[in-house]
């Protein structure tokens, strides 16, 4: 799985943005929503990726993203140690950490394959090309056909009784 570190990269730069912004807020209610979706979007991520096959699609564009989370990652030290205000913690680090996890997880929905077809499947979507003509159906007629309906209709409950 080629997202990996990217997705580790961003998901500690996001928590990370999002816990230095509690300090200042005390909303909890955003917090947790802050650290929430990063997590969901790695989990679904990772989940994909770990139950997909092995493709090298997006390895570049992957390792780009890696790159840029650490970068992120190493500017959210830079402001958590030196008191650098606008790198930590900083609405748009943050933002920018969850946008690169969203796109890391668009990438690992697209690089899945799809899957092959039946030869089945493929005749029944050829079929559904051409106009249907109408199947005759192996049940049998619907006068002796039981029913697991409690009312019977007038004309039945009529033979019946006679």
């Amino acid at each position: 799985m080629k997202s990996l570190p990217a997705l580790i990269l961003l998901l500690a730069t996001a928590v990370t943005q999002a816990m230095g912004m509690y300090r200042y807020s005390n909303d909890s209610l955003t917090m947790s929503g802050q650290v929430f979706f990063p997590i969901l979007f790695v989990l679904m991520s990772a989940y994909i990726g770990f139950r997909a096959s092995k493709t090298n699609k997006f390895s570049a564009v992957l390792l780009g993203l890696a790159g840029l989370g650490f970068i992120l990652l190493i500017l959210t030290g830079v402001g958590m140690f030196t008191d650098m205000y606008w790198f930590y913690p900083s609405t748009y680090m943050y933002y920018a950490a969850l946008a690169l996890l969203i796109i890391t997880t668009a990438l690992t929905i697209a690089s899945v394959p799809k899957a092959a077809k039946v030869k089945g499947e493929d005749a029944a979507s050829d079929a559904s090309a051409k106009p249907a003509a109408k199947k005759a159906s192996r049940r049998a007629p619907k006068k002796s056909r039981p029913t697991n309906l409690v009312a019977v209709s007038k004309s039945d409950s009529a033979q019946k009784e006679q």
